[in-house]
């Protein structure tokens, strides 16, 4: 089915065949005066693939007068042009095939909203196919039943991308969760799948995915009924709609035929009614997210369960199974399972087991903290005794190639950026994520060994451990605590002023923790120095405060993360000193736009345009990305929402957003041994590595930057 997310080449046949649209076309290049430029074409079409952003991309082929009346006004000429474009495009694309698709959207626009109508057609022709995803149909539906994700938020968080991905995991019922986003009255009539746009857009996502599902599942699509298949994934989204597609076979066939060990075994020769099903157990593989089922009669104890997923799992048998431990998960909770346990003594198919769950031994997270310390070690500096290095990792093979993909410059960023490149967001396929999940238990057992063979190598890393400071600056009332709590994920301690205060402005806090290492259990603390009145300090104060930070020996402050709140003061010129003081001792700095929702947008972007503009004068803007922009190995500027709040004016509800960018964007910046203390600092954060881990771009962005 035609989908209106279109290449440039399906532009061009667009606009070969259609006499509207090739007015439109005309008309865009008269408004910018585009007749006697060679790529006229090409500026055009990119600008009806992405909206008048696109523009950007040829501000210096435009006159300059010209750019910026039709790139900064509401109502250019421009703007309404691609508004007719994006309205004969949906018509041209859905009409015939899908005209409850443009029935939906014309009532909309003739009664239900028609203010929504033209905010949703104003982003599109805006934007382009920036906010259409992978089905540009299920995109326009969401956003229309979504109404209260506006321009802003689609822009400045991942609620949009949440959404997506949720709605196309677990279907129509899922859509409950957003309710906050939409009316009660949309809701209802949504989730009433008889007359549910929403659900047939769902069906629209699935259709060219059917066939890939049910091969993934050991099912064969042409016993299949299509529609069946679709309502079933629509409606309750791949796991639970696969399992009933499965059930639905078994019911509707007398001859189901026994393969391997994902489909039901049945005695094709005993009469439908007494057709014996060999019961299967369902485990969740908690590394690579896969579900596998499992025929009871192949499995007799735990041992059984977990050698049979390793050997089934998309890793092909390259896993451990010594490295693993299934848990079942009962109605009050998860229980671990002793591997020479039979089956027939846990009660598999009671109504109070609700499923198994295969772990590692060793939480990733904490093989990859293990492996940046070792790696950050003095003492581990000559590894050539080791023959598989994390950092070897071919990640090439696992991106696709993004040809679009632009390069920055990294000639002066810290060794730990110099490893980085531009990824793709594509998730990864489960083959390449339990590759790479493999490669990183075979390093963690490398280090591991070498741990134990080195004591002094054990003694360095809980030295390294011992004591971490993190300076936080800013005046007060900025939401300074809370990002820190945000960062954390736990409250500290406030330790007694008469032990570490030099002077009655500044005191730290700690927090405290312990991870294990190669085996050993390691207690850390870091400390976090509140700078209070810091607004107050002078030159000579500042020196003096951070002498103190940094006097005891071995000790290291990781970075400086100062805050600015939009509408609060900031004295520029003590910021730039701070600065200034934090590069000649090689501190990185994150400057941070706090509570930025609490404000106007013009109040934001003064905040980050300070912020900017300082760090410019200390290195040059290196790259922007995910809302943080980069200045080499100096520092980061970027704005974050610490916790969730209800704004008074508007009585609109903000979620958390921008931290696990910034602890990511500080973990790529800083030095390699900074990078696995900071590792330490963010452990309790679930959120983040679980973020982390989920998303293919960070984890092979983390899995390179303490290794470089």
């Amino acid at each position: 089915m035609a989908e209106i997310l279109l290449t440039a080449g399906e532009i061009s046949d667009i606009l070969e065949s259609d006499d509207e649209i090739n007015s439109i076309k005309s008309e865009i290049a008269t408004i910018l005066r585009l007749h006697d430029y060679d790529n006229k074409q090409d500026i055009v079409t990119h600008l009806l693939i992405n909206g008048r952003q696109g523009l950007l991309d040829y501000k210096d082929d435009i006159i300059p007068t010209i750019f910026n009346t039709q790139f900064n006004t509401p109502d250019a000429q421009l703007i309404l042009a691609l508004k007719t474009y994006v309205r004969r495009l949906w018509q041209t694309q859905y009409e015939s095939s899908c005209h409850w698709l443009i029935a939906f959207i014309q009532n909309y626009h003739d009664n239900k909203d028609p203010q929504l109508y033209d905010r949703i057609l104003t982003r599109t022709a805006e934007y382009g196919n920036r906010f259409l995803k992978d089905c540009p149909m299920l995109s326009i539906v969401l956003q229309f039943v979504l109404e209260s994700i506006d321009d802003e938020c689609l822009l400045n968080t991942n609620t949009f991308d949440e959404v997506w991905c949720t709605m196309t995991s677990e279907g129509l019922t899922s859509l409950a969760k957003y309710s906050k986003y939409m009316k009660e009255e949309v809701m209802s009539e949504e989730l009433d799948k008889r007359g549910s746009t929403l659900f047939r857009a769902l069906r629209e996502y699935y259709r060219p995915r059917l066939d890939s599902l049910l091969r993934d599942h050991g099912m064969n699509g042409e016993e299949v009924d299509e529609n069946v298949a679709l309502d079933f994934l629509s409606e309750d989204g791949v796991e639970k709609g696969m399992e009933n597609i499965r059930q639905s076979m078994v019911k509707s066939s007398s001859d189901v035929v026994a393969e391997k060990g994902d489909v039901v075994l049945v005695n094709t020769d005993s009469p439908l009614d007494k057709i014996e099903i060999d019961q299967m157990i369902k485990v969740s593989f908690m590394q690579t997210g896969e579900i596998i089922n499992i025929p009871i009669s192949l499995v007799d104890t735990v041992e059984d369960v977990i050698k049979y997923i390793c050997e089934k799992s998309a890793c092909g048998g390259v896993n451990d199974y010594n490295d693993y431990h299934l848990t079942v998960v009962l109605v009050n909770g998860e229980t671990n399972l002793d591997n020479d346990k039979k089956l027939t003594e846990i009660g598999v198919f009671t109504d109070e087991n609700l499923g198994f769950k295969l772990y590692s031994n060793t939480p990733t997270k904490e093989q990859l903290i293990t492996i940046a310390m070792v790696e950050a070690s003095g003492s581990a500096n000559d590894t050539s005794d080791i023959p598989t290095r994390l950092q070897t990792l071919d990640l090439d093979e696992l991106t696709p190639n993004d040809n679009k993909a632009k390069a920055f410059n990294t000639s002066e960023v810290s060794s730990t950026s110099k490893s980085l490149k531009t990824f793709s967001s594509v998730p990864l396929e489960k083959e390449q994520l339990a590759n790479i999940y493999h490669q990183i238990q075979n390093r963690f057992r490398e280090v591991t060994a070498q741990m134990t063979r080195d004591p002094m190598l054990r003694h360095n890393i809980t030295e390294t451990l011992n004591e971490i400071n993190l300076l936080v600056c800013g005046a007060p009332r900025v939401g300074k605590s809370a990002l820190i709590n945000a960062i954390c994920q736990q409250e500290g301690a406030k330790t007694h002023p008469g032990l570490h205060s030099c002077t009655n402005m500044i005191s730290p806090y700690f927090l405290k923790g312990s991870c294990e290492i190669g085996g050993d259990k390691v207690n850390y603390q870091y400390n976090i120095w509140d700078t209070r009145g810091f607004e107050k300090w002078d030159e000579k104060t500042l020196v003096a405060n951070l002498d103190h930070i940094q006097e005891k020996p071995k000790s290291d402050t990781l970075c400086m993360i100062y805050c600015a709140s939009p509408g609060s003061f900031a004295n520029l010129q003590q910021l730039k000193c701070l600065l200034d003081e934090c590069n000649k001792r090689h501190i990185f700095c994150a400057l941070v736009c706090t509570n930025k929702w609490n404000g106007r947008k013009t109040q934001r972007d003064a905040v980050m345009e300070d912020f900017t503009r300082i760090l410019t004068g200390f290195h040059e803007k290196t790259r922007e990305e995910d809302g943080v922009i980069y200045f080499g190995n100096v520092g980061l500027c970027t704005s974050v929402n610490s916790v969730a709040f209800i704004h008074e004016d508007t009585g609109k509800e903000y979620e958390q957003s921008g931290i696990n960018e910034l602890i990511l964007g500080i973990m790529e910046s800083i030095d390699k041994d900074k990078a696995a203390k900071w590792c330490a600092i963010v452990l309790q954060n679930k959120p983040f590595w679980t973020k982390i881990m989920d998303c293919s771009k960070r984890l092979k962005r983390f899995l390179t930057f303490p290794f470089g």
